[in-house]
């Protein structure tokens, strides 16, 4: 499929490359922009590197599931084990891959109300994200333990939570504390080059 850009305004241009790119995300496609600018020889190359580029092409790109994914995280499941999937992609990727493995129902569509799928700034910004607790052993000595700042939050979207999408470093250390606060075992991995990291939550039955 071809543009020509040259004949549209930055508003429509702009339209277009969201609308290619949210088309990929949907086929579990990852998309790279490919673009260039004229550089003088003797330039500073850390200068604003990035700013004034020509876009020349988006293109995607897959790293397709493994057959024995989605019969792994069905076993996972069978057995009582919440899968979740917790990656750097977009929402719209992320869910496409999330439905393909299995994690997420065929017919699911991203929505405001449930939690089923999250990005990462919005996951912090509802759960507060952790915060650091000095206690007492009893021995005397101090230490500092992380914890969730709002715990109730937390607890209503671990028991949803699917697909953290967009996520940084920080969210994944955030969902780790605080599913281990709610006295679940918790095993991080990641697997397959498919999944940026995949977490699963095994709830105690007691």
């Amino acid at each position: 499929m071809f543009y020509f850009f040259d004949r549209l305004n930055a508003t429509h241009k702009s339209e277009i490359i969201n609308l290619i790119i949210k088309n990929f995300a949907q086929q579990t496609l990852r998309t790279i922009a490919l673009a260039y600018k004229e550089i003088h020889f003797n330039a500073n190359l850390e200068d604003n590197i990035d700013s004034d580029l020509t876009l020349i092409a988006i293109i995607g790109i897959m790293d397709p599931l493994r057959e024995e994914i989605p019969k792994s995280i069905n076993i996972c499941q069978q057995a009582g084990i919440t899968v979740r999937m917790v990656t750097g992609d977009n929402m719209e990727t992320a869910i496409a891959i999330a439905k393909k493995a299995g994690i997420l129902r065929n017919n699911y569509e991203f929505n405001d109300v449930t939690y089923e799928a999250l990005d990462g700034e919005k996951f912090n910004q509802l759960c507060g994200g952790l915060i650091e607790v000095i206690y007492e052993k009893k021995n005397g000595e101090k230490k500092i333990k992380k914890k969730i700042k709002n715990p109730e939050v937390f607890k209503t979207i671990a028991s949803e939570l699917r697909v953290l999408a967009r996520s940084s470093p920080k969210d994944k250390q955030t969902l780790v504390c605080g599913l281990k606060e709610l006295k679940n075992i918790v095993a991080v991995t990641g697997f397959f080059n498919i999944f940026n990291i995949l977490l699963i939550n095994y709830f105690l039955k007691r």
